[in-house]
């Protein structure tokens, strides 16, 4: 069996791994421009397709048949080559569907307010309807399209309780971008960021600093790829069966679409089905999440980032080094020569571009936390491990300009000790042996 992912930018994707991950069948990732989408899929030479940005409206016309959710939705995410005859499908109705109950609110009589205008927006839009949504507002820079100009929408509808974003605003490399003003939604109660690289864009960084649950777009690419297996492998021909488990008599007696899609937007899913989901999206955080050690200089962010770099099998990016290589001088010189911010400077470069990245070990300066767009960066693709080592355990170094005697490291480890607790996702003891400290690290990442 041979399936694949068909868009015009594909290098961002994890697809590949997740669909390798239920170990069912081949699968590719095949980027396509527009000229060459109709030729390929003409050919006919798959058994199964995922259709990503910008093609899952314009391969309808080539299909022989489309489920009626994807025809109302007016998207098709998955195609599958039955017997010569192309079938499309919309799998992102249960992905998205299952990532907006993460959340945990009740849509029922509150307002959502939608950024974007593509398939992806139409299926949140129907899935918020379904699940008993008073209002959902669909907006654009633009205002083409029946949508509202974002500047409109803010002023009018500040009240929504869930905020969705189905633009590429804030997806890698530009992110930066924040597709939704949350100060204008005095209301909110969730974001949903279809977004997963990187696994925290600038608007989940914000909401959750609010105090704003948030959650991206990770948990229902996981989601809609098992729903696409089951189409693909034939354990099931409707994607409303591959949503949830509903009563056969039940779904035989809702003669609408409409009364089909409220089964679908209420039922509750299987639980092998959810099982398959949970377990590939936990194994998918733990792979590409990088690992950040932050810390005191000499607190062994170097020592322990080797040892856990070996240990789980991936790549040490040590940002003094990269800095050192960079300016091609040693830190000491950088200092002595240029000042404290140009350091700084070349810094916050280096780390905005290693968290660009994914599934490393970090070992950054230990001054690295003292600027917030710092922290943000890091926290895009990693969690934040802060290594206390107690100060009469910390050494004076010559390397390090602001640490090279005992005096300066007390007054540094004054100062910082409170921002390394506040911008740490966990807190790791380090004391004993090396062995040790790295079991200690090792445990608050299960």
């Amino acid at each position: 069996m041979k399936c694949a992912l068909i868009g015009e930018k594909l290098g961002h994707s994890f697809s590949k791994e997740i669909h390798e991950a239920l170990g069912k069948y081949e699968y590719e990732h095949i980027e396509l421009t527009p000229d060459e989408v109709e030729p390929f899929i003409s050919k006919r030479e798959f058994n199964g397709l995922n259709i990503t940005i910008p093609y899952k409206q314009s391969v309808m016309p080539l299909l022989d048949e489309i489920s009626e959710t994807a025809r109302e939705i007016g998207a098709v995410n998955t195609i599958v080559n039955r017997n010569g005859r192309l079938i499309g499908y919309n799998t992102d109705y249960g992905g998205m569907k299952l990532l907006i109950e993460r959340t945990g609110i009740n849509l029922s009589g509150k307002k959502v307010f939608i950024a974007g205008t593509g398939g992806t927006s139409s299926t949140a839009a129907k899935i918020c309807q379904n699940l008993g949504a008073s209002e959902v507002v669909i907006a654009s820079r633009s205002g083409r399209n029946g949508a509202l100009r974002y500047e409109d929408s803010y002023r009018m509808h500040g009240d929504a309780a869930l905020l969705i974003n189905t633009t590429p605003a804030g997806m890698h490399p530009d992110t930066d971008s924040v597709p939704i003003m949350l100060d204008c939604f005095t209301q909110a109660e969730g974001v949903v960021d279809v977004i997963y690289n990187p696994m925290q864009t600038r608007l989940i960084r914000e909401a959750r600093e609010k105090g704003i649950r948030a959650e991206n777009g990770l948990y229902m690419l996981v989601a809609q790829a098992v729903l696409a297996s089951k189409l693909f492998t034939g354990e099931s021909t409707d994607e409303i069966e591959t949503v949830a488990a509903t009563k056969a008599e039940a779904a035989a007696e809702t003669k609408t679409a409409a009364e089909r899609n409220t089964v679908a937007a209420t039922a509750v899913p299987t639980e092998e089905i959810q099982k398959t989901i949970e377990g590939i999206y936990k194994e998918l955080i733990k792979k590409k999440r990088s690992i950040v050690l932050t810390g005191m200089p000499r607190s062994g962010k170097s020592t322990l980032g080797k040892m856990l770099a070996e240990k789980l099998g991936r790549e040490l990016v040590e940002t003094d080094e990269e800095i050192v290589a960079e300016a091609g001088m040693p830190i000491a010189q950088i200092f002595s020569k240029y000042g404290e911010e140009h350091f700084r400077d070349i810094e916050s470069r280096i780390i905005k571009k290693v968290s660009q990245r994914s599934g490393l070990v970090i070992s950054t300066g230990g001054g690295a936390v003292l600027r917030k767009e710092n922290v943000d960066s890091l926290r895009m693709n990693g969690i934040i491990v802060f290594l206390d080592r107690s100060l009469e355990k910390l050494l004076p170094s010559r390397s390090r300009p602001l640490a090279d005697t005992a005096e300066k490291i007390r007054r540094l480890y004054e100062e910082r000790l409170p921002i390394y607790i506040k911008t740490a996702d966990v807190r790791v003891k380090i004391e004993g042996t090396e062995e040790q400290s790295l079991e200690r690290i090792m445990g608050v990442l299960e």
